[in-house]
C-alpha cells in the first residue's frame, strides 16, 4: 500500500485562492458575468449559434459542419484559447 500526502505549496496555493475567492468572489462574479455576456454577443454579431443558458460561462458554439469545427478549433489553438 503506497500513501501520498499532499505538497506543502499545494495546500498553500488553495488556500490563498479561498482568500481572493472570499474577499472579491462579487467582483469576480460580475467580472465573470460581463465577460459572458459579451463574448455571446459578439459570437452572436458574427453571425455564430451560440448554445446553452444565457447566463453560463460555458458556450457551446454551433457550426454544424465538422470541417469547419476542426478549422475554427485549430485557429483557437494558434491563438492560446
Amino acid at each position: 500500500m503506497f500513501s501520498n500526502s499532499i505538497a506543502p505549496s499545494l495546500i498553500a496555493g488553495s488556500m490563498k485562492v479561498f482568500d481572493i475567492l472570499e474577499s472579491s468572489a462579487e467582483e469576480l462574479q460580475q467580472r465573470l458575468s460581463s465577460n459572458v455576456k459579451l463574448f455571446r454577443l459578439g459570437m452572436n454579431e458574427l453571425g455564430y449559434k451560440v448554445l446553452g443558458h444565457p447566463l453560463c460561462p460555458i458556450a457551446p458554439i454551433y457550426l454544424g459542419d465538422a470541417k469547419l469545427t476542426m478549422q475554427l478549433a485549430e485557429e483557437m489553438m494558434n491563438y492560446g484559447v
